[in-house]
């Protein structure tokens, strides 16, 4: 999903490592000026069994509340919330190393279908190459606090372009920022 974002197909780049706790606190200031959006923070779950005694328990929790209240839109509405959470909050085994957390932003659904796109509204929209509809929002952060790592990709072998990065760096006064090349094995 992030390739729909990103503005080029190729795959140099970098990996900006942030301060999640900075941002989550950040964003939490936008999100009580707007009732409308609601923010969580999760760290991603890789173990396989820990998956599956989510996904049980909450089928369980649902269940047990079918039993008593038989109102089944009304439970069906909010376990396929619940389950939808999941492609977010998964992620597979192998990429256990990156430690990876996710914030996801949600949005009143009446809000979103009446203002998206408007000029004043938070939510943009951006058709990617392939014509998917990616909304998104900008947010101004403090960069200083926020980026406490960047990782130059393998791919990139110009040392110009690292140099280039460090002169950025110092331009926004990022001195808590380390620059580091990954170091990650590549394969075509």
């Amino acid at each position: 999903m992030l390739n729909y974002y990103s503005k080029s197909s190729s795959k140099l780049g970098y990996n900006i490592q942030i301060n999640a706790f900075y941002l989550f606190t950040s964003m939490n200031k936008i999100i009580y000026e707007n009732d409308y959006l609601s923010l969580n923070y999760y760290d991603l779950i890789y173990d396989t069994n820990i998956q599956r005694e989510t996904i049980k328990t909450v089928l369980d929790r649902y269940y047990n509340l079918f039993l008593k209240n038989s109102k089944i839109e009304y439970i069906k509405e909010f376990l396929h919330s619940e389950i939808r959470l999941f492609r977010f909050i998964f992620k597979h085994p192998s990429f256990r190393h990156e430690e990876e957390c996710r914030f996801i932003l949600k949005v009143n659904e009446d809000y979103f279908d009446k203002h998206i796109g408007e000029n004043d509204s938070l939510f943009k929209i951006r058709v990617v190459d392939d014509g998917i509809f990616a909304p998104y929002t900008s947010m101004k952060f403090d960069c200083k606090n926020l980026i406490t790592q960047i990782t130059i990709s393998p791919i990139i072998k110009d040392s110009l372009k690292e140099s280039s990065l460090l002169n950025l760096c110092k331009k926004h006064n990022l001195t808590k920022c380390t620059i580091k090349k990954s170091n990650i094995p590549l394969r075509y």
